[in-house]
């Protein structure tokens, strides 16, 4: 195949790869190895404490390696799988604890939280009142059949027909009874 009919040129498949190489000696040079170097670091990129992510290394949901030394190398990519990334480290103190005090994002979580009272009590206003057109309605029904006058009485004497309604069996056998 010939450049032009879509193959890359060989030219800036050797650029990327130049390109890549540089970018990865530049990171080793300056000692980021894409590798978390103790649990401190990958509790600090988590916001979760050393424990909680030493235990999850022991559990087997983070895979993670000893260096010479015996400290945890743990890779990013596994950390992040199993726990989202810290969104603001400033926020938390050097113990891994939420600091005290309000910060915005409570006050807007208890602002959610008023809004969500006021819409269940407008919810609760409309169930009452669902509840109050339901129990009207119903008294309605109930009072329709003593609106309404009674059938009248008919003291007629039933009819040969009435007399001799049954199912088929006993109307052949009355028949043949009264033909025999």
């Amino acid at each position: 195949m010939t450049p032009a009919q879509g193959t890359l040129p060989i030219r800036g498949v050797q650029d990327f790869l130049n390109r890549a190489a540089a970018q990865s000696m530049v990171r080793y040079a300056m000692g980021w190895n894409g590798m978390y170097e103790s649990l401190a670091q990958a509790a600090e990129a988590t916001g979760k404490s050393k424990s909680t992510i030493l235990r999850a290394i022991k559990a087997h949901r983070i895979s993670a390696t000893k260096n010479d030394v015996g400290d945890w190398r743990i890779d990013p990519s596994e950390l992040h799988r199993v726990f989202a990334a810290a969104r603001n480290t400033a926020d938390r103190a050097g113990n891994g604890s939420p600091e005290r005090g309000a910060t915005a994002n409570e006050t807007a979580l208890e602002a959610q939280i008023a809004a969500l009272r006021d819409v269940s009590e407008l919810l609760r206003q409309q169930l009452d009142d669902v509840r109050n057109d339901r129990d009207h309605w119903r008294a309605q029904a109930e009072a329709l059949p003593r609106l309404l006058a009674p059938p009248a009485a008919n003291n007629a004497a039933p009819s040969d027909l009435e007399i001799d309604r049954g199912n088929r069996w006993q109307r052949a056998w009355r028949w043949m009874q009264a033909t025999a």
